[in-house]
């Protein structure tokens, strides 16, 4: 099953669960999760990271707006090293042509408490670890976390 999140097919870019493709020249050569082109070494095994991918996929899947507006909102998720990240994925207010990816919420798993810590990013662009519940014990509850969002932390 594939995934298009926002303008990203505009872009030449391709979800499909497993990592982002460049669509250029009709080649699908995967794109390092990291941004900088040059690969992360990822801290969770293939398995973990296989089943992270599915967790966050389908989450998702329930939060993402309707298909006639993923053009102009959308959200994806991003995995570096040891951390899951969440972000809104839509067009620069000046630059219809080029998108950007306000951040929503991030998890980072620490293996020595076998726990995720939660931060938010503020209005500082700084992530803050994430008052009410710091420290969770799974990625579900991370992301039950976000999706209530008692606290308008995440979505606002």
């Amino acid at each position: 099953m594939r995934h298009w999140f926002g303008g990203a097919a505009k872009m030449g870019l391709n979800w499909n669960r497993d990592a982002w493709y460049c669509l250029e020249n009709g080649v699908g050569e995967p794109l390092a999760k990291s941004g900088n082109g040059q690969g992360v070494k990822m801290a969770f095994s293939e398995f973990e990271t296989k089943r992270y991918e599915r967790v966050v996929g389908e989450f998702l899947d329930r939060r993402r707006p309707p298909v006639h507006l993923r053009d102009k909102v959308d959200i994806g998720y991003r995995i570096e090293r040891q951390s899951i990240e969440i972000f809104e994925i839509r067009p620069v207010w000046n630059d219809p042509g080029e998108k950007m990816e306000p951040p929503i919420a991030k998890a980072t798993y620490v293996k020595s408490s076998d726990s995720w810590k939660v931060f938010w990013m503020r209005a500082d662009m700084k992530w803050h670890g994430y008052g009410p519940d710091p420290l969770v014990k799974t990625l579900e509850e991370f992301l039950e976390l976000v999706n209530e969002d008692s606290h308008g932390c995440f979505w606002g």
